[in-house]
């Protein structure tokens, strides 16, 4: 399973939308906006992990609480 630390977990469930390319496209829209630095690099880990995983092994992601994520990077 594809790793998500805290703050990418939150960012995804504050964004996760029906499908892993919708939820990638809404991430690659979201950048033109962001002016901060550090949010844009979690942005682009969300993004990269994103495009690795399948769509299987993002429908089985648990946002709402912290079973099934493996912390780190």
């Amino acid at each position: 399973m594809m790793m998500f630390n805290v703050e990418e977990q939150n960012l995804l469930a504050l964004f996760r939308t029906g499908s892993r390319k919708a939820t990638i496209n809404d991430f690659k829209m979201m950048l033109d906006h962001i002016n901060d630095k550090e949010l844009e690099e979690v942005c682009r880990h969300v993004l990269d992990k994103l495009s690795k995983m399948s769509d299987e092994e993002y429908a089985a992601l648990d946002l709402e609480s912290d079973e099934g994520f493996e912390y780190g990077e």
